[in-house]
């Protein structure tokens, strides 16, 4: 109670330069206002009158609207006051004052799964307004709490009072040891209270007496508390609570700055309407008698159902997810069926049905929940890389060379140090891995991903949450403290770019030597790209790209640089630097990857000597087609296995995916590269022709190709991202809609459309099967009723007649 009191006490004074500045603008004058507020019962009448009301109430109101985290803490505000009226009625024995509070804390009890606290106070409180006139008199004297000394602010209500008397009833001089002896016990009770009164004037005699002074109001007491309120009014400003000129969007943690969702902002701010709502109803259902029935409509004892209202503390908790294998034999049940009827000799049109995925996903493409499956993509470096010697160490001139680090990939190697404990600490660890990183150059850019609110990416994203529960956490200042999970921190785009941001401006705002820095993609605007150099000229970077991966490429081409070195760990942006090495001035071209201490060099430059042209002008379109981060993997085909058909004929196939427009003869191509992928004859070139050639072959669902229809939309996917990546080396490409190219737009999310024929064709009876007890001879058996013969999986614990064998 006291740590609310001094809480709520502390937020006023934040509030209080506020008001009187709303006021002045209103026509009040600030000195009067001033004058008054040191007087409390003068401030008092003053709020109260009309028109000084209104004034408050159209601040509240305004500020409500400018910062929902205002909204949220004069919500609190409310809630203590009404502790503190609750409190004071008791202890002044002020009726009207308990009745009132209870009254407006019951929302919030029954909003907060109070059951049983909300039952009986709802009863209770209906009692008490129907109380006799006699006995409600009493109860305005004072009379419904306990008074047990003369000090001020000492009642306590009935059962307080009971518990001091058990209390006490077991301490020296008690009843304890004497409980056997019923006359001594009946002495000790009868007693009690002359004891008392001996005692009260014994004190008194000496003069002793108890102070009618309150605990509360002793100066110790009031100095402790003035105290504690400046220390803790100190913390709030630092942090910004309810700062005018810091109005936050969200509600948020104050400390920490971990941001609200929009379903548990909702929950907090309207707890009060929906907890009033609640009440209401339960008045309305379970104590009003209704005149057709005598009786309530529902009993006064029955279950009160959980609300289960979100908090700032839902935000880490994990949602269950369903068992997927469940889901997985449950949908596989029917590929199932189709193969035994198929084996037991039914006239099944497989071409036709096989042209359906039989599945609620095409799993060869796919996973149950309709996410893309993800590849083994790291293979990719290892294949082009083959018989290229990559040093530990390179020679190079400082003047003459340049360094570009993928930001976001050294955020990652970094991690959460053990020595940082505030985002200032990490921004510090940062800039000196980039001191050290950067001192064999003469300039260092430091490139950030964009992440934007729709995106092809958030699928990726949601993938590498790993059922986390990602928590938005905003970095005003390098006072915020690193959360405790950095890997969840890191699953939320909205974190990292705010991340960026701050990372970004922090090594803006650092003095380097001799070394120029070029911050790219991490600051607020998508276009912005600044330099520590102000003589620099770096307009022609100045680019709308989304990811960094193909930031590194346009940096690298307009760069003048004789030695390139690419700090990264992405398969994306060796692929991308592969095929663009002909478009860079530069004459070698290294991508750093490894640790400090297994450092490794690959050179991309010699690959690119190594590599065939048709491979370097198709590598980015294999690369989509096998699997990258936003198109799929072939279940059971790996980036391995598909090099070794990626050349002469069949890597002419891709050679115009990613090139617009994208029409039927190179749809066609692409389509017959990925069928001949898998284990089929060479003049097959569509995916339901391969179904059809390998059912029956393949003993796994996800081992079968995907249809034409669920390949036509893969292609779709690929044909976009492979665009993106063909024009890496435009500051500002035109991006191409995805809703066109197999993406479909839900709930401001990009989410992949799989397939558009029905799972299975509606008028396929062939994987019908029944559950007879007799011969299968009449048309109550369902597979003779449609002219079908009984399989194994029908249940056949009799002598079937309907079977192909007898």
């Amino acid at each position: 109670m006291r740590a609310h009191k001094i809480t709520l006490q502390a937020i006023w004074q934040i509030l209080a330069p506020q008001i009187v500045s709303f006021f002045e603008e209103h026509g009040v004058d600030s000195a009067e206002f001033m004058r008054i507020s040191e007087e409390p019962l003068q401030l008092k009448y003053f709020l109260q009158s009309e028109n000084n009301l209104q004034l408050l109430s159209e601040f509240l109101e305004e500020k409500s609207k400018e910062s929902p985290n205002f909204e949220f803490w004069w919500s609190y505000m409310d809630m203590i006051l009404t502790l503190l009226m609750f409190t004071r009625g008791i202890r002044d024995g002020k009726w009207m004052t308990y009745r009132a509070a209870l009254t407006k804390m019951l929302p919030f009890i029954a909003r907060y799964d109070h059951g049983n606290y909300f039952r009986s106070l709802t009863a209770y409180i209906c009692d008490m307004n129907q109380l006799p006139a006699e006995v409600e008199e009493e109860f305005l004297n004072g009379d419904f709490a306990v008074l047990r000394s003369p000090q001020k602010f000492s009642q306590v209500d009935p059962d307080h009072a009971q518990e001091w008397v058990v209390g006490i009833s077991k301490g020296a001089g008690g009843l304890v040891g004497i409980t056997q002896d019923a006359s001594t016990v009946q002495r000790w009770a009868l007693s009690f209270h002359w004891r008392g009164e001996i005692t009260q004037k014994t004190y008194a005699m000496y003069g002793q007496g108890l102070s009618k002074t309150g605990w509360e109001e002793k100066l110790g007491r009031r100095k402790r508390d003035n105290s504690d309120e400046n220390a803790l009014l100190k913390v709030m400003q630092s942090f910004h609570l309810m700062d005018p000129t810091a109005p936050s969007s969200s509600v948020c943690n104050v400390a920490t700055k971990d941001r609200a969702t929009k379903e548990i902002q909702t929950s907090l701010l309207e707890a009060k309407k929906r907890g009033s709502d609640l009440v209401i109803n339960f008045v309305n259902q379970r104590l009003i008698v209704q005149e057709s029935s005598e009786k309530p409509v529902e009993s006064f004892y029955a279950k009160i159902p959980k609300n289960s209202a979100l908090t700032l503390s839902d935000l880490f908790k994990v949602k269950d997810t369903k068992d997927r294998k469940k889901v997985v034999e449950a949908d596989r049940d029917v590929l199932r069926r189709l193969i035994v009827a198929f084996e037991a000799g039914r006239q099944i049109d497989l071409p036709s049905i096989l042209k359906h995925e039989l599945l609620s996903v095409p799993l060869s493409i796919a996973e149950m929940d309709g996410t893309l499956r993800s590849s083994e993509k790291a293979s990719m470096i290892k294949l082009v890389a083959e018989g290229v010697e990559c040093p530990n160490s390179i020679n190079i001139d400082r003047n003459t060379s340049q360094l570009i680090i993928d930001g976001q990939a050294l955020v990652n190697s970094i991690g959460k140090p053990a020595t940082a404990t505030t985002f200032g600490d990490l921004a510090a660890i940062f800039i000196d891995r980039v001191v050290h990183l950067g001192r064999p150059y003469a300039r260092v850019d430091i490139l950030f991903d964009r992440y934007r609110p729709k995106s092809i990416k958030s699928g990726t994203r949601c993938r590498r949450t790993r059922g986390a529960a990602p928590v938005r956490r905003d970095i005003t200042s390098t006072a915020i403290p690193l959360p405790k999970n950095w890997k969840n921190f890191l699953a939320l785009g909205e974190n990292k770019a705010d991340l960026a941001r701050f990372l970004s401006q922090e090594v803006l705002q650092h003095v380097f030597n001799d070394i120029e820095v070029v911050v790219s993609g991490g600051l607020i605007h998508e276009e912005d790209v600044r330099s520590t150099n102000p003589e620099s000229d770096v307009s022609s970077l100045a680019a709308t790209h989304e990811e960094a991966d193909t930031r590194v490429v346009l940096h690298a081409v307009h760069s003048d640089a004789d030695n390139i070195v690419i700090m990264a760990r992405d398969t994306d942006i060796c692929l991308l630097l592969i095929h663009h090495f002909d478009k860079m001035t530069s004459s070698k071209v290294w991508m750093m990857s490894g640790t400090a201490k297994e450092r490794k060099y690959l050179p991309i430059h010699e690959i690119c000597n190594i590599l065939p042209n048709v491979q370097k002008k198709n590598i980015l379109a294999f690369h989509a087609v096998t699997g990258c981060d936003s198109t799929s993997h072939l279940a059971t085909i790996t980036k391995k296995a598909a090099w070794k058909n990626f050349n002469g004929t069949a890597c002419q196939l891709l050679d115009n995916l990613g090139h617009s427009p994208l029409t039927p003869s190179s749809k066609a191509n692409a389509e017959k590269f990925l069928v001949q992928l898998y284990k089929v004859n060479k003049d097959v070139s569509s995916g339901d022709e391969a179904r059809y050639q390998l059912f029956g072959v393949v003993k796994k669902p996800e081992a079968l190709p995907p249809t034409s229809d669920a390949l036509r939309l893969h292609l779709l996917r690929c044909h976009y991202q492979v665009n993106v990546w063909e024009n890496a080396h435009h500051a500002r490409p035109e991006v191409m809609d995805p809703e066109s190219y197999g993406w479909r737009l839900h709930q401001d999310e990009y989410i992949p459309i799989l397939m558009t024929l029905e799972p299975v064709p509606k008028a396929c009876t062939d994987i019908l099967t029944c559950n007879c007890l007799s011969h299968c001879l009449t048309t109550m058996c369902t597979c003779k009723k449609n002219g079908l013969t009984c399989t194994k999986l029908c249940h056949r614990s009799h002598q079937c007649l309907n079977s192909s064998n007898g």
